[in-house]
Formats: C-alpha cells, sequence, structure tokens
C-alpha cells in the first residue's frame, strides 16, 4: 500500500456503516494537520490509488458517502457474498 490512509479511512466508513462514510477529502480534512495539508492532493491521490488497487482485487467496493459523494468501503464476507 502507497498511503498509510487505507486503513484508517476503511475502518472509518466500516464504523460509520454503508452509504454513511467520508469521501477521500472529508476523511483527510479530518486527519491532516499543520504542514501535511499543503499536500492534501498527493495524500488524495495516494490513497484514492490504493483504494482502487483494493478494489480491482475484490477487497473493496465504491458506493456513496453520507452525502452523496463517492465513498469506499471494505468488503465483508456477507456483503461479498451479495455480489
Amino acid at each position: 500500500m502507497g498511503s498509510m490512509y487505507t486503513n484508517k479511512y476503511l475502518r472509518t466508513n466500516a464504523e460509520r456503516g454503508d452509504s454513511n462514510g467520508y469521501t477521500l477529502q472529508t476523511f483527510l480534512a479530518y486527519e491532516l494537520k499543520g504542514k501535511a495539508k499543503r499536500f492534501a492532493d498527493k495524500y488524495m491521490r495516494a490513497l484514492e490509488r490504493d483504494l482502487e488497487s483494493l478494489r480491482g482485487e475484490g477487497k473493496v467496493y465504491r458506493s456513496v458517502s453520507c452525502r452523496g459523494g463517492r465513498a469506499y468501503y471494505q468488503v465483508t464476507k456477507e456483503k461479498h457474498e451479495n455480489l
């Protein structure tokens, strides 16, 4: 994985539930502090690359966030059986 935030992002969205998670931008806005905020676009691209890679492996799926944006969620056993 190229992003240090991938696991935390997926955990956060799992806790919030399907269709109630954060977009990448919202999640990073909460996570990044100080000088790191200047590089938010780079953090976001790395996170999105990781998530898309996991999506290609069938470990992650895209759905909507709590406000209708794009969010990623980890595939659970129950979800995998329904796909």
